[in-house]
């Protein structure tokens, strides 16, 4: 993984990636509980054709909603990682600068 100096990112920025990703998951958390409450009302109201393909979507999202969410905690804790050595590497050199590392 490339460092966060070679990024050319600064902690502000990485705080506002993280913050936005947690902001997503928790819409798609919403959006899942929505899903969930009203799929079984969907699939048992509507037994045409087009609710069949409803049905199928509503097994799609039920595969993928996982995965998105989990790749999407899987990013920000690299994005967090990226800031906590940002954050190292700026205590690193504000202390060598003092004279005590």
């Amino acid at each position: 993984m490339p460092a966060p100096a070679n990024l050319k990112l600064f902690q502000a920025e990485l705080n506002n990636i993280i913050q936005q990703t947690e902001q997503a998951i928790q819409q798609m958390v919403a959006v899942n509980g929505q899903v969930s409450y009203l799929a079984p009302s969907i699939q048992q109201n509507n037994q045409s054709d087009s609710g069949r393909i409803i049905a199928r979507r509503l097994v799609d999202w039920t595969d993928d909603y996982p995965k998105i969410v989990g790749d999407m905690t899987q990013i920000n804790g690299r994005v967090i990682a990226m800031r906590n050595a940002l954050a190292a590497g700026a205590d690193f050199a504000t202390s060598a600068a003092a004279g005590s590392a």
